[in-house]
């Protein structure tokens, strides 16, 4: 296989083996991602592709659009500068995550960590809210 490809060939088998059909997905890898994951294109959305002032509104972004999965790749991570402020737009990987791929938000939990080429891809679903819990925040009240 060609270098470049192994990575989003590597996730996209992974969420075809692991997640539903109709997940929704963002990620840098983008376009093999979908292809190798067999879902549509219009799933897989790049960290630029949401529009909010800050990291506060971030993971309510994600929970709104109903995001499943993230996932963070160590050759984006070194690459973020590049695609963090498109548009003027908060940087994604640094809000979500620490330089080595640590999540810096309680509602990502590791589903999966895979080593490619020597690079880093790990996968984090996005833990949704409660039904019925409109407070805004994943804990509980006891």
């Amino acid at each position: 296989g060609h270098v470049a490809i192994r990575r989003p060939r590597v996730a996209g088998e992974w969420l075809r083996a692991h997640a539903p059909e109709d997940a929704q997905v963002v990620s840098l890898l983008l376009l093999t991602v979908a292809y190798y994951a067999h879902i549509p294109e219009h799933q897989v959305r790049g960290y630029f592709a949401f529009p909010v002032a800050d990291c506060a509104d971030l993971v309510a972004q994600l929970q709104a659009e109903r995001v499943d999965y993230v996932i963070w790749d160590s050759q984006a991570a070194v690459e973020r500068r590049t695609y963090g402020n498109v548009l003027h737009r908060v940087d994604l990987m640094h809000c979500l995550f620490s330089s080595e791929g640590e999540p810096k938000v309680p509602q990502l939990s590791l589903t999966a960590a895979i080593s490619v080429d020597r690079k880093r891809l790990r996968i984090f679903r996005v833990e949704r809210e409660a039904e019925g819990n409109n407070t805004g925040t994943l804990e509980r009240t006891p």
